[in-house]
């Protein structure tokens, strides 16, 4: 539950939220499954004891956080044409978040704020982190996404959270590029945590202006990123197979 709550939640808890409302909750969850109830109880009344066993999924926080950020890693220079050393063309691209437009021209200084987070990075890096496979965990908390449309209760989202998630490991890796030796710094919500916000409050603004814009960005990154697996090219169905077939008779 607690790596769960990191993708549907918050994706950076810091102090009280990480150790009461992340770790904590997701032991006495944890514990009342198993039906271990002294534990509960304990967990539950006693603020050292439960303070020295959330550090446990405490500790695996960041590990479960950088997978995203490792995923992105490979994607920066084919998205953003950004070489190590261009301070300049960091700070472009940082400044009012231009990286999460589709349309951004750091040669020609031109941004118009349109289609945010389509870039094709978003879905890849989400899908390669949390979707890659069957078994990868993003498959099993699938049944707690939701739709804010109301009209569409059946259309599901990637969550804000998730999505800011992937964000904020690009505006990291885009940032190493200050260096010439672009090594990756630690994910840690210390230093990252004013990125992570600041694209919540663009998806906030987003949805504030137009929930239906709001839906279709996130359903659309939901139908990208777990949907593949219904269209035909990923099923096998037949798609026109014998067009191109050609038979030479002897």
């Amino acid at each position: 539950m607690c790596q769960a709550d990191l993708l549907i939640r918050n994706a950076f808890p810091d102090g009280a939220v990480k150790y009461n409302d992340i770790a904590r909750n997701a032991l006495v969850k944890s514990a009342g499954d198993l039906g271990y109830k002294d534990i509960v109880k304990r967990l539950k009344r006693d603020d050292t004891y439960a303070l020295s066993l959330a550090s446990i999924p405490v500790d695996r926080i960041p590990l479960f956080r950088s997978r995203v950020r490792e995923a992105v890693a490979g994607a920066i220079t084919s998205t953003y044409g950004l070489r190590p050393g261009d301070i300049a063309h960091v700070n472009w691209l940082q400044k009012r978040c231009r990286y999460i437009y589709p349309d951004h021209n750091f040669e020609r200084d031109k941004c118009t704020g349109e289609q945010p987070y389509e870039l094709a990075i978003f879905a890849d890096s989400i899908r390669a982190a949390y979707f890659k496979s069957p078994k990868s965990f993003g498959w099993r908390i699938m049944t707690r996404f939701t739709s804010s449309f109301p009209e569409k209760p059946e259309e599901k989202e990637i969550p804000a959270v998730l999505l800011a998630l992937a964000s904020t490991a690009i505006f990291a890796a885009i940032d190493d590029h200050r260096s010439e030796k672009c090594e990756a710094s630690d994910f840690t919500t210390n230093k990252w945590s004013g990125a992570y916000q600041r694209n919540l409050n663009i998806l906030s603004s987003l949805k504030e202006q137009s929930l239906e814009a709001y839906h279709d960005l996130l359903h659309g990154l939901y139908r990208t990123i777990c949907g593949s697996a219904t269209t035909a090219g990923h099923t096998g169905e037949s798609d026109d197979d014998v067009r191109f077939l050609k038979v030479k008779r002897k």
